[in-house]
């Protein structure tokens, strides 16, 4: 019995030692671009950490933040997509590395409560959650996810949409000698010291209420409706799980002494009427209950004219530009954040 055993698990020792051997080079010469960015934002986070007042989580709507607007040294922690239980994961991992965090800043979107990256089959959004785990510091499960859970420790390294062509280019230019720094990412460095990545979509050309129109109602939100209800389908308890992780993130930071203001921000006007009724229902409940139960700070921005009504704050429908946050920021969180809980 034990000689039967001992092929596989030769094979299974070689193919792991091999696969060690290829992650490594492939992380000396060219690692995968999201784990390139995620690695300078864990380097600027370490560099910063004891210096670090506030925190953007939540996922993209937190472009609403600017923290030199709030006179902040604050980092943006959110990721593209993200959900409510891989910001759980994120603050549990992170918390104890960032002893003068005095403040969160937390994105709750119209859709929040109904979104769950584990249980998406949407080819649109069935990656998010393997690559958040390929890309956060140090990847723990979330729930019983073995398959993501795979995919993602496989893409830290082996597997990556380039197919390994950077590795190759590198080894060609090394044999040419060839010398050339290895690519870095758009950064901001505030004059408060903090780091702020800065997505490509705040740097898109001006936008117009036409655009925002055509962007709601022939893509963000077919796609949004789309995603909600494939991961429904496979998670019929979703608005369940995510209020109870919701309760065990006030409960942390509860614990931690962290301050934490839930908010909503502002959304274009075409955003705001397509949502369908149901989904920001869902939101505005679930945000009563906490208030009422937790007795947590909670601000809805989505509808306020100042700006949804104009398009310059926007650079899509559902995302402020770098000038929009900065408004946002000075005109309706700094006065927020003054006040005291």
């Amino acid at each position: 019995m034990i000689r039967s055993l001992l092929g596989p698990l030769l094979f299974l020792v070689i193919a792991v030692a091999i696969g060690m051997g290829l992650q490594a080079l492939r992380s000396d010469l060219a690692p995968p671009q999201d784990l390139d960015m995620e690695r300078l934002r864990m380097e600027r986070l370490a560099h910063y950490a004891d210096k670090i007042e506030a925190l953007s989580v939540g996922n993209s709507h937190s472009l609403a933040v600017d923290f030199e607007a709030l006179g902040l040294r604050g980092y943006h922690l959110w990721t593209r997509g993200q959900d409510v239980f891989e910001v759980e994961a994120q603050l549990v991992d992170l918390l104890p590395d960032l002893p003068a965090l005095e403040t969160i800043f937390f994105t709750v979107s119209y859709g929040s409560f109904l979104r769950d990256n584990g249980a998406s089959t949407d080819a649109d959004r069935g990656m998010v959650r393997s690559v958040w785990y390929a890309t956060t510091r140090h990847p723990r499960m979330i729930g019983f996810d073995p398959e993501n859970y795979l995919k993602g420790l496989m893409q830290r390294g082996l597997v990556s949409p380039d197919h390994w062509r950077p590795v190759f280019d590198e080894l060609l230019r090394r044999r040419k000698g060839i010398d050339r720094p290895r690519r870095q990412y758009p950064e901001l460095i505030g004059p408060a010291g903090q780091s702020i990545l800065v997505p490509p979509m705040g740097k898109r050309r001006k936008t117009t209420m036409e655009y925002l129109a055509q962007d709601a109602l022939d893509i963000v939100i077919p796609r949004h409706h789309r995603l909600q209800e494939n991961m429904l389908e496979n998670n019929p308890h979703i608005e369940a799980d995510v209020h109870a992780a919701m309760e065990r993130i006030i409960a942390l930071l509860d614990a931690a002494g962290v301050r934490v203001i839930f908010y909503t921000p502002p959304y274009s006007r075409p955003y705001i009427e397509g949502v369908d009724a149901a989904t920001k229902q869902s939101m505005r409940d679930h945000m009563a209950r906490l208030v009422a139960e937790h007795g947590i700070e909670y601000h809805d921005f989505s509808d306020d004219p100042l700006f949804s009504d104009r398009p310059e704050p926007f650079v899509n429908c559902d995302h402020m530009g770098l000038e929009g946050a900065r408004e946002f920021s000075a005109k309706r969180l700094k006065p927020v954040l003054n006040r005291k809980p």
